[in-house]
């Protein structure tokens, strides 16, 4: 996105890459960026990486400095960096966290989403009645066990303040979730809004994108099968 310097070698090596890429030219102007660094662009001011990507060059060298060290950069946590200059571009790779996390499993209740989330815009239309809503509801969604008030607390805190919201609904075709030797069909759930802070939630599988959220839940249809989420 951007210009391609490098004759877009470095655009084909990175777009796919899982970590927030960004490149300067000498003067501190972007370049190039590859998708996974819209959500830092969106939450750092460009100056502030370009400062801290040259902080970390001594003298201007030219070698690669790699550095795994938990940091915050705005609203995002990264476990290191990895940066350079190539043919005069500073190149400034923030290193995300991969490792695997358990998430917490508790008060799970049988819900209908698709009346849970109708419930849930009546309220919030009583709280900002300007709000303007747009559901795309997945009909075929059966009734479910999952953590229905931690899901309106994380709505609340996603919506409150918006000027418009858009929810989506589907059963994932053909992947699941897996908990211990159990899979189980996977639901999604995306959130539009205007400019999204990047959240954590320890209950979903919450990632946010430029344009909103996505959660994924697992599909339990059975009050015991909650017994393998311990």
């Amino acid at each position: 996105m951007g210009i391609k310097p490098l004759d877009g070698v470095l655009e084909q090596l990175t777009e796919f890459d899982i970590n927030p890429v960004v490149v300067f030219n000498p003067t501190g102007e972007i370049g190039y960026y590859n998708r996974e660094a819209e959500i830092l662009l969106a939450n750092v001011e460009p100056s502030r990486l370009f400062q801290f990507g040259m902080e970390r060059l001594p003298n201007g060298q030219k070698e690669v400095v790699v550095e795994f060290q938990p940091f915050q950069m705005g609203e995002l946590e990264f476990t290191g960096w990895w940066i350079g200059i190539v043919r005069e571009w500073l190149v400034v790779k923030l290193l995300v966290n991969t490792t695997p996390r358990q998430l917490k499993l508790g008060e799970l209740e049988l819900v209908d989403l698709t009346l849970l989330l109708e419930w849930a815009v009546d309220y919030f239309k009583l709280l900002t009645p300007t709000q303007k809503w747009e559901l795309e509801l997945d009909p075929t969604i059966p009734l479910f066990y999952f953590n229905k008030k931690e899901f309106i607390r994380l709505l609340k805190i996603v919506v409150v303040g918006r000027k418009w919201v858009k929810i989506k609904t589907k059963v994932v075709v053909g992947e699941y979730i897996k908990i211990k030797t159990q899979k189980y069909p996977t639901i999604e759930i995306g959130i539009e809004v205007e400019k999204p802070i990047p959240l954590k939630n320890p209950y979903f599988n919450l990632v946010t994108f430029p344009k909103g959220y996505q959660l994924r839940i697992p599909l339990i249809k059975e009050s015991d099968e909650s017994s393998f989420f311990g």
